[in-house]
């Protein structure tokens, strides 16, 4: 008798088996009697780090993240795979920018053949500097983001636009590499480029590209609609509805 009541009361796997051949006693919890996969359906996974919560969680214990019913159905999802097209449609503002700096600087180098006033050939001197400085950078951030490993064909970036946050998974190598939750009050800018739309944030320190032909659920009106609604009028001044095609 007592290796028979040890075995039910000590081992929650033999307690289980015996439950599940004889009926449920008087006076047993009626959540002990439901099957274990209801019980885990309770179970709230956050979808921002992907904690596994009580069902009774209201916000993540992990990470914060509201939990609520609702607050995190995906209104527009979006897969962006990191190709050469994509890449350069984002970060050709940097190519332009670098190009312009060395016009200015040829134009400001032809002044101080030009001019004989000592000051004035100084401050085209300086100006000119600048110029070269400024067009040597532009362009070696561009080269080295067009080199960078992370930005491959087969890596790819999803994003889970929810009703409170923005959630971006990033994928290399088809493994899931990280996972957070970007917030709409942080969007400092939102610029259409060609195929991309480029999200930034913290006062443009991050941005996000996102390719406007790859959504899979919703799409670029819904996403313009949502942004324009949920993030402040100064950030998506600049993103028109005649921008979309």
């Amino acid at each position: 008798m007592e290796v028979k009541n040890t075995e039910t009361h000590g081992s929650p796997l033999s307690a289980d088996l015996v439950k599940t051949e004889s009926q449920p006693e008087a006076g047993v919890n009626a959540v002990d009697s439901e099957p274990a996969e209801n019980r885990v359906a309770e179970n709230k996974v956050c979808p921002g780090c992907s904690f596994e919560n009580i069902g009774s969680a209201k916000f993540c214990s992990n990470c914060g993240m509201a939990l609520s019913e609702g607050c995190c159905e995906t209104l527009v999802e979006n897969t962006t795979h990191f190709t050469v097209d994509i890449l350069k449609s984002a970060f050709s503002q940097l190519w332009i920018v670098s190009l312009a700096c060395f016009l200015l600087a040829a134009v400001t180098l032809t002044f101080i053949i030009i001019t004989d006033a000592k000051i004035a050939r100084i401050i085209f001197v300086f100006c000119c500097v600048i110029f070269i400085f400024c067009g040597i950078v532009y362009a070696a951030v561009y080269f080295k983001m067009m080199k960078d490993k992370r930005f491959k064909s087969d890596n790819k970036q999803v994003y889970y636009f929810t009703e409170d946050d923005i959630i971006a998974e990033y994928f290399e190598h088809g493994e899931k590499n990280s996972s957070g939750a970007l917030h709409y009050c942080d969007v400092s800018g939102v610029l259409r480029r060609k195929r991309v739309l480029l999200i930034y944030f913290l006062n443009n320190t991050q941005c996000y590209p996102v390719d406007v032909k790859s959504f899979t659920k919703g799409t670029e009106y819904d996403l313009y609609g949502l942004l324009k609604r949920k993030c402040s009028p100064k950030a998506v001044k600049k993103y028109k509805s005649k921008q979309i095609k």
